[in-house]
């Protein structure tokens, strides 16, 4: 993922790197079972709800983080899908070769 000038999209954008990595090393296959539970990655759900960028409900504040919450997702979301995308590219050519 990109880094960016703004301070908060870098910060959450290290949380979320933290929750997928945490994800990671409790979930080592591509199975959807057993489920990741909210409390196994507790501690940095509640880095997200600590972070000064949320620190107040006005719609302002709610439409700041949400905007910044989306452009974080997104970017690891079509990250997710280069790497994928690629990935199956290379199994293609290899099974067709």
């Amino acid at each position: 993922m990109a880094s960016y000038d703004v301070e908060a999209v870098d910060v959450v954008k290290g949380y979320l790197d933290e929750m997928l990595a945490a994800v990671g090393a409790i979930s080592r296959t591509d199975a959807i079972e057993p489920a990741i539970q909210k409390s196994d990655i507790a501690a940095v759900i509640q880095k997200f709800y600590d972070a000064q960028i949320f620190d107040s409900d006005h719609d302002d504040k709610k439409s700041l983080r949400n905007a910044i919450i989306e452009t974080v997702v997104r970017d690891a979301f079509v990250a997710l899908l280069v790497r994928t995308s690629t990935s199956h590219d290379r199994r293609t050519i290899l099974t067709e070769h």
